[in-house]
């Protein structure tokens, strides 16, 4: 997947791991900024930012915070990880990463949309 998407244009940030495009300024889409900035202070505090951190589980205390930071929407893809170490994924229609987190985890090689 690296050569594809550096052809396409693409840069991978050093620090977190994500392709990038060029000039993308972001997404307009948001869960309304007091949800947004509360899940971030979370997600920067936490040491633990993995699928099992007890740090973001205990974080979960409403729908947003649930939907971004919950361990359980994993368990859609946990039967298939034997099989996503090392592998090439196209992701469509990430949302905001949930599913995504773990398929890293898992090892796989993520392009999500």
């Amino acid at each position: 997947m690296t050569p594809w998407l550096h052809e396409c244009g693409y840069t991978l940030d050093q620090t977190t791991g994500v392709w990038l495009r060029p000039n993308f300024s972001g997404i307009a889409y948001n869960d309304g900024d007091e949800v947004e900035l509360r899940i971030e202070k979370v997600v920067a505090a936490a040491s633990d930012r993995s699928l099992f951190s007890p740090e973001l589980a205990a974080a979960c205390s409403d729908w947003p915070s649930y939907y971004h930071l919950s361990r359980t929407r994993a368990n859609l893809l946990r039967p298939f990880a034997q099989r996503l170490m090392g592998a090439d994924v196209l992701e469509v229609g990430a949302g905001c990463g949930a599913i995504t987190r773990y398929l890293g985890e898992a090892g796989a090689h993520v392009c999500a949309l």
